[in-house]
């Protein structure tokens, strides 16, 4: 294991004698990398095994070679080699993973899927990558394992409260699902007319759980009119992983003696994810992305400005609210002001 620490220091002059094997080791093993990467597998093969006479016990070695056997569709050795890894670094779900996805290729689904069981539990790999593998259809075709590994799409759900709700009142949507930090996500409707609610705002939760964040993004909406029917079918895309989404059914009603005339509907519009739309937003500074002017405020402060119907927008973390955005269509040389209290913090034309 001492000769993955080489990798920064492997340009010195000279190596200690004691240290010359796994030097040895690491430079073959660089020799395999390059050639597994090029697609040369066989080449791949003679220099990882030539790394392997240098350091026999190296769980990095025994995987790369896993990888390089597997590049070559001799899976059975694959699984052997990262058999021999483990043995050198028990519980390790790099390992685990990797031999779950060459038993699957190999046909093995149910050691496939006790291997699978054990990497996502252990942390290190996580269910937007199983996800994404193609290495594992074959258990993904297998309705047995359902519950372990997740199909070939973004792990995503909907929901809404199919309960009557009256003019004036909120209804929301109710979405989860997984991404990578920092990664965009978009969400859009795939069938939507003019309906009777507003979009007036979203609120998304972001829960840190390892290398993914689980979301939970709520778009609010104000009822405008009565009716009933549904919303959607929904398309939602992050981490490079997409799904569809169901319709969701709303039933809206009017209080007796009240007008529904003046009420106005909502036309087509366009669903700002906060932690994508806002990313390059600085606090405080309003900028305009076509005919929409956005601006990100700390909690507690809000915006002054003439628009006729603005969204806010809300990003919280672990239940905490992080900032807050606002986003509305606004004409040229809009004057907006940022005010915390009775203080203005920006104001000006945008």
């Amino acid at each position: 294991m001492m000769w993955l620490l080489l990798w920064g220091c492997d340009s010195s002059p000279s190596v200690p004698a004691e240290l010359a094997e796994q030097h040895a080791a690491l430079e073959a093993w660089k020799d395999a990398e390059q050639h597994r990467k090029a697609g040369d597998y066989l080449s791949a093969l003679e220099d990882v095994e030539r790394a392997l006479e240098k350091d026999t016990r190296s769980p990095e070695l025994w995987l790369s070679k896993g990888h390089v056997l597997a590049g070559l569709q001799r899976f059975d050795e694959a699984i052997a080699a990262a058999s021999r890894a483990l043995e050198f670094r028990e519980g390790w779900s790099d390992a685990y993973y990797d031999r779950a996805c060459w038993y699957s290729r190999a046909g093995e689904v149910e050691r496939a899927a006790a291997d699978l069981a054990i990497a996502l539990s252990e942390g290190g790999i996580d269910r937007l990558t199983a996800a994404a593998d193609p290495d594992l259809e074959a258990l993904r075709a297998d309705e047995r394992f359902s519950s372990i590994i997740p199909d070939r799409y973004l792990p995503a759900d909907v929901q809404a409260d199919e309960r009557s709700f009256f003019l004036g009142s909120d209804w929301e949507v109710h979405f989860k699902f997984l991404n990578r930090p920092d990664a965009a996500v978009e969400l859009r409707l795939l069938d939507l007319g003019d309906w009777p609610a507003r979009h007036v705002r979203t609120v998304e939760d972001i829960w840190p759980e390892g290398a993914v964040n689980s979301h939970d993004l709520r778009i609010v909406f104000r009822v405008t009119g009565s009716g009933a029917g549904s919303l959607g079918p929904w398309h939602i895309e992050a981490s490079g992983l997409s799904r569809e989404l169901a319709s969701v059914k709303y039933a809206f009603r009017q209080p007796p003696l009240q007008d529904v005339a003046v009420l106005k509907p909502m036309k087509k519009t366009h669903f700002l994810v906060p932690s994508t739309h806002f990313m390059g937003v600085s606090f405080h500074e309003p900028v305009r992305r076509g005919g929409s002017v956005l601006i990100k405020t700390y909690p507690g402060e809000r915006v002054e400005w003439a628009a006729d119907r603005s969204v806010g927008h809300e990003l919280r973390e672990k239940g905490q609210t992080k900032w807050l955005g606002w986003s509305a269509k606004l004409p040229p040389e809009s004057f907006v002001e940022i005010r915390r209290g009775s203080q203005s913090i920006w104001s000006g034309k945008i």
